[in-house]
């Protein structure tokens, strides 16, 4: 069953809409996605490797991300990306994302969130995800150099991500 989606208007605000995931979206129609970063005490981020099954199969990307669903917020759906993903359980409830940023067709909400995970905890989705681990902002330029890393990431975007984090209190 395809994926259920609320449609936005360019003010962010919800249309009395449900779009289905690969459905074109109308002129002025955008759906929200979220991501998070998670860091641990050493300041490295948990990135993901994307299953075969997806989109730039086996490339590297951030810890989690995923369309908001019908009747889902924000929070909502970065908790459930989380756990469905990763097998992680955080709860997001009164956490606001540190960034929005917008994309073609959407708008994308980015959760900074500082999280000691054991890798041995995690539990993977076959169908998202077949391997994670803990990378210095450096290692992810390394990826990103030998195309290893999600094309839609940039250094200076990464390098963004690991300063948010860094001004963070904690």
């Amino acid at each position: 069953m395809a994926e259920k989606w609320d449609a936005y208007n360019a003010s962010r605000q919800k249309l009395n809409k449900i779009i289905y995931r690969g459905e074109k979206l109308d002129k002025g129609e955008y759906h929200l996605v979220v991501h998070v970063c998670y860091f641990n005490s050493d300041k490295k981020m948990l990135i993901q490797q994307r299953s075969k099954h997806k989109s730039w199969g086996l490339l590297w990307d951030i810890s989690v991300g995923g369309a908001v669903q019908f009747n889902e917020t924000s929070q909502m759906a970065a908790q459930r990306e989380s756990f469905e993903e990763l097998g992680i359980k955080h709860n997001f409830d009164g956490v606001l994302p540190q960034i929005s940023r917008t994309f073609e067709r959407g708008f994308d909400d980015i959760y900074i969130i500082k999280k000691d995970i054991n890798i041995k905890d995690i539990k993977f989705n076959d169908q998202e995800a077949c391997d994670v681990k803990w990378v210095t902002e450096e290692e992810i330029y390394q990826l990103i150099t030998k195309q290893q890393f999600l094309p839609i990431y940039d250094k200076t975007f990464i390098h963004f991500l690991f300063d948010l984090f860094h001004k963070q209190r904690h």
